[in-house]
């Protein structure tokens, strides 16, 4: 990100009138899941699904990264299983979308036709069935994804990350992504509400979840929406600990350890209001402190 792509034109965006307040409730899902079994986790996907429209009244679900596949398998069974956005795995994820009348964001590994290229990636499908959004992961961690995948090299990465549902603009991230600030402040610059950032972070990595986090929603006048792993995959421990942050910094839902389903409403007046209060995106100068040099 260029300090021109933050410039004048982009920050247009931060002052384009709302004409509906919209709120919109969001469910988050913090899983287990079951490594190396797609089926299984597709059936899991099924239950929380129904259980999130039906019983929270969600609009949208988040579950974590990787969670079709599960995350700590090794480069082999990875590769393995990755699947293509339009393939046969994700009919049965925008079939459910459309059974339970709501929006899924979901990790996968994605392989692209004709390719030996595998991305880890995360798509938002709408409760249509249509494709809304898919991210590459821009900030590949450690060894073993490394390994696997290809770190996304488009400039122009944020539009195939952002979409809206009835007012609400939506941003999406994964793991490793919202650790930087620049790339949650590329998507607040360019009018999101909200960042949705599916995880799979270790127990070392508590102080993301319980601070980072939030500072990363206070800074750039945005929602973030983390969502991590519980459990154990091959001697890989998740932190769980997975919320939902605001604009304010306030955790409106935040998980323990295990397996839970949380919910919390997005409010783009709440947005709007920290914007004013707080202008950091409109008061920044990028051209003081990102250089091409």
């Amino acid at each position: 990100i260029n300090a021109e792509s933050w410039g004048t034109q982009k920050r247009a965006n931060l002052t384009q009138t709302v004409r509906r307040t919209n709120n919109m409730k969001i469910a988050v899902y913090q899983a287990a899941g079951t490594p190396e079994n797609v089926e299984a986790n597709l059936q899991e996907l099924k239950n929380v699904a129904r259980k999130a429209s039906e019983e929270l009244r969600a609009r949208l679900l988040v579950v974590p990264e990787l969670f079709l596949t599960g995350y700590n398998l090794g480069t082999e069974t990875l590769q393995r299983l990755a699947m293509e956005v339009d393939g046969n795995v994700m009919k049965q994820v925008r079939s459910l979308a459309v059974e339970f009348s709501i929006a899924i964001v979901v990790g996968y590994p994605e392989r692209v036709c004709d390719s030996n290229e595998v991305y880890n990636s995360v798509v938002a499908i709408d409760k249509d069935g249509s494709t809304l959004a898919n991210h590459r992961k821009l900030q590949l961690w450690g060894d073993m994804e490394r390994a696997v995948f290809t770190p996304q090299s488009n400039p122009q990465w944020h539009q195939h990350a952002m979409f809206e549902i009835e007012g609400v603009r939506f941003g999406m991230l994964i793991c490793y992504d919202v650790e930087f600030p620049e790339a949650v402040r590329a998507l607040a610059m360019r009018g999101v509400h909200a960042v949705l950032a599916p995880t799979a972070c270790g127990t070392d990595g508590t102080f993301i979840a319980t601070e980072m986090v939030r500072v990363r929603a206070y800074e750039s006048n945005v929602y973030v929406v983390y969502c991590n792993h519980c459990g154990s995959e091959n001697e890989l421990n998740f932190d769980g600990h997975s919320l939902i942050a605001s604009p304010r910094a306030d955790i409106l839902a935040q998980a323990g350890k295990d397996v839970q389903l949380l919910c919390a409403e997005i409010d783009v007046s709440v947005v709007e209001a920290s914007r004013k209060r707080s202008p950091y995106l409109t008061d920044l100068r990028p051209n003081m402190y990102i250089t091409q040099d």
